[in-house]
């Protein structure tokens, strides 16, 4: 088997591939060898007819603090709960356990 050898790790760079090591139980080799195979495309579920692949990769991300208070703001009516739901209804049926009993 050939052999590299890559120098220039930083000290974040090692890290971090030490944790995925110990999360993985793995050693700090196959784990390389593993995040080599994947950027490379030569991971065995790489050739998946189920992997999903990465053209969704563009849309996901981390929201600014200004769109996470958009959304907050578009959303807070939805976060209401309506006057008297898990209130008992005149049958005597608690409407949050039994919606389905106005129909009776």
């Amino acid at each position: 088997m050939k052999q590299i050898t890559i120098r220039g790790f930083d000290e974040a760079l090692e890290k971090q591939l030490r944790r995925v090591a110990a999360g993985e139980n793995l050693s700090l080799n196959k784990v390389v060898l593993k995040l080599l195979k994947e950027a490379t495309g030569l991971a065995a579920d790489q050739r998946s007819p189920n992997r999903v692949g990465d053209r969704l990769d563009a849309f996901m991300g981390v929201w600014s603090e200004q769109e996470e208070q958009e959304f907050n703001t578009a959303v807070a009516a939805l976060e209401q709960i309506g006057e008297g739901f898990g209130s008992e209804d005149p049958s005597g049926h608690e409407r949050l356990l039994r919606p389905h009993a106005w129909q009776i």
